[in-house]
């Protein structure tokens, strides 16, 4: 996702700062980079709208902002595209327990997982998973990882190794952001800002000039 800013506002700009090095770059750098930010809190905001994402999660580890300067006007916004555990939605249970789990990626949907089990990994992770036996994948959902089965120890006989593992997964914070319903909403609060925030630019070199 990118923002340049449209040649026609830039030569409006540069009239306006035209006695002022480079004022007018500054000034829309610096709006285009407000209007970056807006547009990151937009897309979180249609997440939630949609979605039973935890946005906390999506603000620390989904987004980064190259930022636009004087030379370069434009702003980048890349959204991490590794799929999510479905911990980071609504889950349940949501510690290790002898029941059915639960999870609802969209709201107004959801789906139980018969035959699936939370358990809570080594590190710490908690996620729905899924045995698979004979230690092959089997017909494995979209969004799973495997996880290679226990050897087998050997005593007076040998005994079975359990089967692999694989966890079912969510979709990414880049896929969910694909949601037309939250293109829609975010740009008009882009355009918005980005207006706004130019003209306060403005005015602001012009008070120190």
């Amino acid at each position: 996702m990118s923002f340049v800013v449209d040649t026609k506002n830039l030569e409006r700009v540069r009239k306006m700062l035209a006695g002022v090095p480079h004022g007018s770059e500054k000034a829309v750098a610096n709006a285009i980079n407000k209007s970056a930010r807006t547009a990151v809190t937009g897309v979180i905001k249609g997440l939630r709208k949609n979605y039973t994402v935890n946005s906390k999660h999506i603000r620390k580890n989904g987004f980064n902002i190259k930022r636009a300067n004087a030379g370069n006007l434009a702003a980048v916004i890349t959204i991490r595209g590794r799929v999510l555990g479905l911990n980071n939605f609504f889950m349940t249970p949501k510690e290790p327990a002898r029941e059915i789990p639960f999870a609802r990626v969209k709201k107004g949907g959801g789906d139980s997982f018969p035959g699936a089990f939370v358990a809570r990994m080594k590190s710490g992770h908690v996620g729905i998973f899924q045995r698979l036996q004979d230690g092959t994948h089997g017909n494995i959902k979209k969004y799973m990882q495997g996880y290679k089965p226990r050897a087998k120890r050997k005593g007076n006989g040998q005994t079975k190794g359990r089967a692999s593992i694989s966890e079912f997964y969510g979709p990414s914070a880049s896929y969910m952001a694909k949601n037309p319903e939250i293109h829609a909403d975010m740009t008009l609060d882009v355009k918005n800002t980005f207006e706004t925030e130019l003209s306060r630019q403005i005015g602001n070199i012009l008070k120190k000039e």
